[in-house]
């Protein structure tokens, strides 16, 4: 068949419009068939992939270029229809396949991007948590209680040094991941800061079951320090923005005073050991930054 795509052959073509039937010669070019008259005066010209077969027998075959059938051409030398047949099946495909390939491709693309928009600040936070280095998390902390409003925070070192070494000690640990200090307040919760600062309310413990109250606050807040809760809590709640700042190296974006601090407001839990606090070391506790 391959002498076609040089070669010509006759046919006979039509049209709508033209209501006298044409003897025409038709060539096969690389994309298209192109139909000339007898005076090589060009008619029409069809591309491969619209060409569609309207009916074929022994003695001819007929073709249109679309669905509407606005042209027709018979060809009756065998070998040419069938040539012609397999041409525009085979681009017909071609162009099948170029369109699947286009839908695989927006398919991936819109799956690609929904993945992205869903799970974008996930990394963005795992990120942060990553890059976050013991000290920054401390400063970062820091930072948290400069912008704490309408607390007064005992911030005596001396008093603190005493409350975290007795801790230290009673957990049997070499240096404690929290640090206690005391605020005068009426808050019902203790705030737990990144870097494992504790602040708790001292009327939490000047109430009833005081002592209870306090150790239940220090294992409580040891194991979510441990997990890292409240630095995680900081970054979910830090606009996307400010944590791509963040990321890149830019704290001053963070945003230190509308953030949820991370509460300790759920004390039912069973204490399997205590921290045996004397009498004496418990009425020191309580008369801290009175």
């Amino acid at each position: 068949m391959k002498k076609y795509s040089k070669l010509e052959t006759i046919g006979v073509w039509s049209s709508i419009d033209i209501p006298n039937s044409k003897e025409v010669n038709i060539s096969f070019a690389s994309i298209s068939i192109n139909i000339v008259d007898s005076n090589n005066e060009p008619i029409s010209q069809w591309a491969y992939g619209s060409i569609r077969l309207v009916k074929m027998n022994n003695d001819s075959a007929v073709f249109s270029p679309d669905l509407e059938e606005t042209e027709h051409l018979t060809i009756f030398d065998k070998d040419a229809a069938r040539y012609l047949l397999s041409l525009s099946e085979k681009k017909t495909n071609s162009s099948t396949k170029q369109i699947l390939k286009y839908v695989l491709l927006i398919f991936i693309v819109s799956i690609g991007s929904l993945l992205i928009y869903k799970y974008h600040r996930i990394s963005l936070e795992k990120l942060a948590l990553t890059i976050t280095s013991q000290e920054q998390e401390n400063f970062i902390g820091g930072l948290v209680i400069e912008n704490l409003k309408g607390l007064s925070i005992c911030d005596s070192d001396a008093t603190n040094g005493f409350v975290n070494n007795l801790i230290a000690k009673n957990m049997k640990i070499n240096d404690t991941i929290i640090k206690v200090k005391f605020f005068s307040s009426f808050r019902k919760h203790s705030l737990l800061l990144p870097g494992g600062t504790l602040l708790i309310p001292k009327n939490i413990i000047n109430g009833k079951n005081g002592l209870i109250t306090f150790e239940k606050l220090i294992f409580n807040s040891h194991n979510s320090q441990k997990e890292l809760r409240p630095i995680k809590l900081f970054f979910s709640n830090q606009d996307t923005i400010d944590l791509v700042y963040y990321i890149l190296g830019y704290l001053e974006f963070l945003n230190f005073s509308t953030h949820l601090i991370f509460k300790l407001e759920n004390l039912n839990i069973k204490l399997d050991k205590r921290l045996n606090i004397n009498d004496e070391q418990w009425m020191k506790i309580r008369g801290l930054c009175v």
